[in-house]
């Protein structure tokens, strides 16, 4: 990708994010970034195929870092808080606006993402699962009732209807959701070192 393309990705990215994209036109977009249309439309044929990159980007993005996490030699504990404080910082960026275009204006994508999240999530937790119940940090259930309980849940609560009516932002929704689904499936030990291990993290953030 170009740097002028990818610049102009960014871009429309981050302000599709913040105030969804069936409102944004290309007109708006050439106007804050003080360039042309005509030099938007040599990289992209439409908003939608921004759009469509947009998502894409995103995923790979997404994929590429939780397989990192996944592949450190470190405890299923340090792997969880990792992958969901990615998680998070996801739903930090994006709004309930660019959550609701997608599935009203965009329900193709939206599917795709469903999809995504659905075979991503499954293959990464059914890794930390493993891994922690070895470790006795993670209690011992069977695998597909905790990640079909785990994706139910993220489904229902990082939801545009549900973000709306219950007045949650993504991040605030998404934070709440998977400590509750953290603590869960942890054993007593599991959830003592998770909170010792989140503390510690959080002081090295500072």
């Amino acid at each position: 990708m170009s740097p002028e393309k990818h610049k102009i990705l960014l871009f429309a990215s981050e302000k599709f994010f913040k105030d969804g994209f069936n409102k944004t036109s290309m007109d708006e977009i050439a106007k804050d970034m003080k360039i042309s249309k005509k030099t938007i439309y040599k990289h992209f044929s439409s908003k939608s195929e921004i759009v469509e990159t947009t998502v894409e980007t995103l995923k790979s993005s997404l994929k590429r870092t939780l397989d990192e996490i996944i592949s450190q030699d470190s405890s299923s504990i340090n792997k969880l808080i990792k992958i969901s404080t990615t998680l998070l910082n996801v739903l930090f960026r994006v709004s309930d606006v660019w959550l609701k275009d997608l599935r009203l204006y965009s329900p193709e994508l939206w599917n795709r993402i469903e999809e995504f999240r659905s075979r991503t999530f499954m293959s990464v937790f059914r890794s930390i699962l493993d891994q922690g119940k070895t470790e006795k940090l993670i209690i011992d259930r069977p695998n597909i009732i905790i990640l079909t309980t785990m994706m139910g849940g993220i489904r229902s609560v990082i939801n545009p209807d549900f973000l709306i009516n219950n007045k949650f932002s993504a991040n605030e929704a998404g934070r709440i959701c998977l400590d509750i689904m953290i603590t869960g499936i942890l054993t007593e030990k599991g959830i003592q070192i998770f909170k010792k291990t989140k503390m510690e993290m959080s002081h090295e953030e500072i």
